[in-house]
């Protein structure tokens, strides 16, 4: 099963299975890149066989998906403890093959309390479009505990605003009307043209009021919500995962 947030477009691949394996394929997008994802349930057996089915299935599985993205996550409850270098060893070179490692270093399940396993994995060919993973307790389960990883995410920078206004500051009505006064209108009465004198007279007027209250520019700042104060700004990108 797999949760999808409602405004994450994916396409799911159903040719990209482990015939013999639960798995589910999707293609989504994060930030504009392409990510497909392969989740895949395998029982918990040390059977030889069915570890060589795997491993085959696997490799084909993943072939599959790097035709459709150059980057690729590999997730689940694979049921191969890395704790144990030498049964493990078989599945860290076949990822190593395909240039993906574990990110999930700790131990996901502590059904053995005292030898707890790291069975559950999420792993990646391209880490550093990860920002951070690990486990967490969530209290829902008996003894596995919840595998999660963070996308690094960027903000665009704001567009730039730019404000046109007029300066009062020094304005004085007297000094308007007098320049007005001096202006000579009368010269648009040569025309025949309504459309031309209508030009004549705007150009005088609109002179008059460029030199007396300049148009001006200033860039308008972005205002931060109310509850952005300070604290939130330095530590809220901080999470650290109790």
């Amino acid at each position: 099963m797999l949760y999808i947030k409602e405004n994450v477009q994916y396409i799911r691949h159903k040719n990209v299975v482990l015939p013999h394996f639960e798995t589910i394929a999707i293609e989504f997008y994060i930030n504009d890149r392409k990510w497909f994802l392969v989740q895949v349930y395998r029982r918990p057996t040390k059977s030889k066989d069915s570890l060589e089915r795997f491993y085959n299935e696997l490799q084909n599985a993943l072939d599959k998906a790097l035709i459709s993205s150059d980057n690729i996550i590999l997730m689940g409850d694979i049921n191969i403890d890395t704790f144990n270098k030498d049964f493990s060893s078989d599945y860290i070179n076949l990822l190593h093959t395909l240039d993906m490692s574990n990110l999930i270093k700790e131990p996901t399940c502590f059904k053995n309390v005292e030898v707890p396993t790291s069975i559950d994995h999420m792993c990646t060919n391209k880490p550093r479009f990860i920002k951070t993973s690990g486990v967490i307790d969530t209290g829902l389960s008996d003894f596995h505990r919840l595998t999660y990883m963070v996308f690094k995410s960027h903000k665009p920078k704001p567009l730039r605003h730019t404000l046109l206004y007029r300066s009062y500051k020094n304005s004085k009505p007297s000094e308007f009307v007098e320049e007005l006064s001096r202006c000579p209108f009368h010269i648009a009465n040569i025309f025949d043209e309504v459309d031309d004198q209508f030009y004549v007279f705007s150009s005088l007027f609109n002179t008059v009021v460029d030199n007396l209250y300049p148009i001006k520019q200033r860039d308008v700042k972005y205002k931060p919500p109310p509850y952005m104060n300070k604290t939130y700004r330095r530590f809220g990108l901080q999470w650290v995962p109790s």
